[in-house]
């Protein structure tokens, strides 16, 4: 769980990223939950989005908010009726619901949805170039064609005041307090106390709902409950978690038990001593935490969960941190290993190295038809013990001029410096 204080309003923009409104303006909150100012602003953000190039929207009660450079845009915020309520990308779309109803800008243009010749000002989840959508009597699947909106049959029956579904395909919809699954046969009503929302994002699997007795996280052939607080202004980013508001902070939650290593990219040539950060879901429940570098433990220090990396205290190497957390309930969760420089120390990477040496002398027989592929950086790294055992003994490659003893080691040194 990602905490940042102060929050007035929050909005999801990307897997990395939330967007934070507070009194001093609106900040993005990075993987690491440490916000940075966006742009002063004074005003709830209603929404957000982000789209190719960085760019950030973020709506308000007034107008959209652009940050960055997208010529694509041009025209947007003038063709748009203020509020906006939402901002979703979705393969190079941009969904818009404002006071107007739903639509879809696409190629400079904002195409207005229609749901039996009325617009959609109900709950909305969309995707690229179709969404499901709710009426006062029905949940549809609209999809955009070149003779305008598809409407598919969905769920009758009342009012929806939701809809959501996810990377799966599955959908969820609630009308009047019970949450509705879509399944191979049709429709089923989850066994769950009344619920008031239910979210999700169709980039990620799985949806949040909101009852009556807290947070229940659902997939298609699972349900459980969520030991979270009530928030505000709750959404779902595209990495599966819960954005939203408890009292005056911004809060995030991975539906599972994860635990990230942050404040340090990969890779980095680290020349002075740094913090690393340990982001635990569920700090709350977590049991223990154990941090090694290169298999040798560290001392976890506390008030944030941290290690410390010295690298006067390092011999000149690439270097690999590794985290392991585990939670009261028994849950276990390993953090991606992220590797780091000290010293005089060249690093040898894919691009660097590696693609000019062996892609042209391999690739000119293992390509495409042949029993092992040497195509790509995926392959190679796929086969790389075997072209290793190969390139030191000369028995490859067939054609052209063996491997000097040099750059059989710099193969060598990029596998063990963790392929990049």
């Amino acid at each position: 769980m990602l905490v940042a204080s102060g929050a007035t309003s929050t909005a999801t923009a990307s897997p990395a990223r939330a967007l934070v409104g507070d009194a001093s303006g609106v900040h993005v909150m990075e993987a690491s939950g440490a916000p940075w100012e966006l742009t002063p602003l004074d005003r709830p953000v209603r929404a957000a989005a982000t789209l190719p190039g960085d760019v950030l929207l973020a709506a308000t009660d007034e107008a959209v908010l652009v940050h960055g450079a997208f010529t694509g845009l041009s025209g947007l915020t003038e063709a748009l009726t203020p509020p906006v309520r939402r901002l979703q990308a979705a393969g190079g779309d941009l969904w818009v619901q404002d006071a107007d109803g739903l639509a879809l800008w696409r190629d400079g243009w904002l195409h207005r949805v229609l749901v039996d010749d009325a617009p959609v000002t109900g709950p909305v989840a969309a995707d690229a170039g179709r969404a499901w959508v709710g009426t006062s009597s029905r949940a549809v699947l609209v999809s955009r064609t070149a003779d305008g909106w598809a409407v598919a049959d969905g769920l009758s029956g009342g009012g929806t005041e939701a809809v959501a579904w996810d990377l799966a395909g599955t959908a969820w919809v609630l009308q009047d307090g019970t949450v509705w699954q879509r399944v191979t046969s049709g429709w089923v009503a989850l066994e769950l106390p009344e619920a008031t929302d239910v979210l999700a994002h169709p980039r990620a699997v799985g949806a949040w709902i909101d009852t009556a007795e807290g947070w229940w996280h659902a997939t298609a052939d699972t349900l459980r409950r969520m030991a979270l607080d009530p928030l505000d202004d709750a959404s779902v980013d595209d990495g599966g978690r819960l954005v939203g508001r408890r009292g005056d902070e911004a809060v995030r939650v991975h539906p599972e038990s994860r635990v990230v290593l942050a404040g340090l990219e990969p890779w980095t040539s680290l020349d002075e001593p740094v913090d690393v950060l340990l982001v635990p879901t569920r700090p709350e429940s977590l049991a223990e935490v154990r941090v090694t570098l290169d298999g040798a433990e560290l001392e976890v220090l506390e008030d944030p969960l941290r290690v410390r990396l010295t690298p006067g205290a390092l011999e000149a190497a690439v270097h690999t941190l590794a985290a392991t957390a585990t939670w009261l309930d028994g849950a276990r969760h390993g953090a991606p290993q992220l590797p780091f420089l000290t010293g005089d120390v060249e690093l040898v990477t894919w691009e660097g190295q590696i693609r000019p040496l062996l892609q042209d002398r391999c690739g000119v027989c293992h390509e495409n038809g042949t029993e092992t592929i040497l195509a790509s950086k995926a392959d190679f790294v796929a086969n790389l013990d075997a072209v290793i055992d190969a390139v030191s003994v000369g028995r490859m490659p067939l054609a052209g001029a063996k491997l000097t003893p040099a750059e059989v080691d710099l193969v060598v040194r990029w596998q063990a410096g963790g392929t990049p």
